[in-house]
């Protein structure tokens, strides 16, 4: 009897009117850009409000006020029967727009007419939201041309902040790089679209960045990969290691010369892994592993950036966002700058060295 009144209430979600233009406030912290994006996308309603709702059509119990979102994510997915490798586990208090049309595609709370015209916002709100980050930091407007430069694929014009090399560098990570090293690997696209820029492999899982990377892996002179955020909480380190080591022969097969840069994990107090300490000791054994393989490869360079922000004190809280994973404006810079550095010296200084 329990199975058959579940489709009568998903028709009756369906059916429903529009969608509410109200954003509730949550005491999770959200970016401007994902903020914009997801509320354009989603004709108006919020994560908490969708993941409610979904929530309640799959008879889980919904989270409560200010309460983390991950983990009802990866509940709603495992029940909807998402394969592993493409289970995103979510960000505290917000969704990202692949997450979210994902989950949509399962709970059509949408009309395709209201998501389409959806899209089309999500593209203007995510332009708006880059304009206002760009001129908080007194940068150079982005270019026009959604193509990257053809001399070596960064903005002709780019500012020492927003070229980290002038190399062509290849970028395989999750929301810590889109959020932060995205606005400085400007190619010429909004935000929206660096999502699927050229020369960024973006995935919300370790499995679906190695993925995207095997698809279409161009030559480059450097590799970047900062990943695990989102996979930490559910995974072994054995089994995100050898994603790792899957990522780097990827990158090594197209340029056996090319520079690989790992960036350690860091946000062991952010409160989306509920202060676990089993969580925290993963971080540990995943940052110690990386260093044995940058230690026993020549090509490969761990930034610690977990101990940079540690060391920097006071100033290390000033270098992550609120939710104590994602960097802050300050942090982004600083952290873009110390790259940068290494990828033009092969040394680099303090994280504090490029506030």
């Amino acid at each position: 009897m329990a199975e058959e009144k579940g489709p009568e209430k998903q028709t009756e979600l369906r059916t429903s009117s529009e969608l509410e233009k109200t954003v509730k406030e949550t005491s999770s912290p959200r970016d401007a850009v994902t903020e914009r994006l997801f509320n354009s996308i989603s004709g108006g309603q919020s994560a908490v409000e969708f993941i409610e709702k979904a929530c309640k059509l799959s008879k889980i119990e919904p989270p409560k006020p200010g309460e983390a979102l991950a983990p009802y994510v990866y509940q709603l997915q495992k029940s909807l029967n998402f394969p592993n490798e493409d289970r995103y586990d979510g960000c505290d208090g917000k969704l990202g727009p692949i997450t979210f049309n994902a989950l949509v595609s399962k709970f059509p709370v949408l009309s395709p007419t209201t998501r389409r015209e959806a899209k089309e916002k999500a593209k203007e709100g995510a332009k708006a939201a880059l304009k206002d980050l760009v001129q908080s930091q007194g940068l150079p407007a982005p270019p026009k041309s959604s193509e990257p430069s053809p001399a070596n694929g960064v903005a002709e014009k780019a500012s020492e902040v927003t070229s980290i090399t002038p190399e062509r560098l290849v970028v395989t990570g999750d929301s810590l790089c889109a959020a932060g090293y995205g606005k400085f690997l400007y190619e010429g696209t909004d935000k929206y679209e660096q999502y699927h820029n050229k020369y960024f492999k973006s995935g919300w899982s370790i499995v679906t960045m190695r993925k995207n990377l095997e698809k279409n892996c161009e030559y480059a002179d450097a590799y970047l990969i900062g990943a695990a955020a989102n996979d930490i909480y559910y995974k072994s380190v054995d089994t995100i290691e050898a994603e790792f080591m899957k990522i780097i022969e990827i990158a090594m097969r197209k340029n056996p010369n090319a520079k690989i840069v790992l960036l350690t994990l860091h946000g062991d107090d952010y409160k989306g892994w509920k202060n676990s300490p089993k969580v925290k000791e993963k971080i540990a054994e995943l940052n110690n592993r990386l260093g044995r393989i940058a230690y026993e490869n020549a090509n490969i360079k761990l930034i610690d950036i977990r101990k940079e922000i540690i060391d920097a004190e006071n100033n290390g809280k000033k270098m992550l966002a609120p939710d104590k994973l994602h960097y802050s404006t300050l942090g982004s810079k600083a952290v873009a700058g110390l790259i940068k550095e290494y990828l033009a010296t092969g040394n680099h200084g303090k994280l504090t060295d490029y506030i």
